[in-house]
């Protein structure tokens, strides 16, 4: 089995629900606490051993550029101000992960993002990541270490394998459930990714933002029909479980979708309540608004 060394992040949306904050200012560069959401993907992908990184954006993103390049001004700065430990923090990744960069000059869908790739992974597997999905994991691994690890026992070089998460039972007509066979406590063979099902759902199983694919999900973009004059990946990926390929693992983590408002207030919170810095006084505060009419 190959390891996986590379990673695929589309960033190229608009984030129009949340404007004006995005007007001059993408919505992964938005914080959950004292990072931006993007530099929360792009550490959980370090700690999963990615070493390079494609992100597919566009010429409005390059705040995202910007995050990801050294800043040797700065750390000059710091470090005649003494503070080697910002410097530490900021420079986390470079040594460690090469970034690329490509433009997707129109947001023509998720699938359409990640085949722009296709050149970048050759013929290598890969992990894709939805930046708007944050997987807080506390008390476990990193979400993608946890779907590399699964990966990797089930060693088949033809499957692919997305993540997912239990939600409750009352929700499931907001989400893609999948459909299948359970195959061990935390592994099932796809059959269907069923999109916002109506009625009974099932699975209370929803695909969540992490992906493990190889090179066969391209001709299967390709092949999959436009919905709203957008290529979703969600589409390939369902054309890759007819075949029998697709496999989901149930992270062990929280969920927050950051591309809504509600989302990215909640995981806020939850993070800030496990922030080193802050967790006390978050709570403090937490507290306070309970006393409050």
């Amino acid at each position: 089995m190959k390891k996986i060394t590379k990673a695929v992040i589309p960033v190229a949306g608009k984030g129009t629900r949340f404007l004006p904050a995005t007007k001059a200012h993408p919505k992964e560069m938005l914080t959950l606490v004292d990072r931006p959401v993007i530099h929360h993907i792009v550490e959980e992908a370090y700690h999963a051993g990615i070493k390079e990184i494609l992100f597919v954006t566009n010429e409005e993103k390059g705040a995202i550029k910007d995050h990801f390049t050294r800043n040797t001004a700065l750390e000059t700065f710091l470090k005649d101000k003494g503070k080697h430990e910002m410097i530490e923090n900021i420079n986390t990744f470079h040594n460690a992960i090469s970034f690329h960069y490509v433009h997707q000059h129109t947001p023509n869908g998720s699938g359409d993002a990640v085949l722009y790739a296709k050149e970048f992974v050759g013929e290598e597997p890969f992990a894709v990541f939805y930046a708007d999905d944050i997987l807080h994991c506390p008390e476990s691994t990193p979400a993608l270490t946890q779907l590399v690890q699964a990966y990797e026992l089930l060693a088949q070089e033809t499957a692919s394998l997305c993540s997912v998460i239990s939600i409750p039972t009352k929700d499931t007509h907001r989400y893609g459930i999948i459909q299948g066979e359970q195959r061990e406590d935390e592994l099932w063979h796809v059959r269907e990714i069923v999109e916002k099902p109506k009625g009974k759902a099932p699975t209370n199983l929803a695909s969540v933002g992490r992906f493990i694919l190889n090179h066969t999900i391209f001709p299967l973009i390709q092949k999959s029909e436009p919905l709203h004059n957008e290529i979703y990946l969600a589409t390939a990926l369902n054309l890759l479980a007819h075949t029998g390929n697709l496999y989901g693992y149930t992270v062990s983590g929280e969920w927050y979708d950051c591309g809504s408002k509600q989302g990215l207030w909640h995981a806020n919170i939850a993070m800030g309540l496990h922030h080193p810095d802050i967790q006390h006084s978050a709570r403090d505060i937490l507290r306070s608004f309970q006393d409050k009419p």
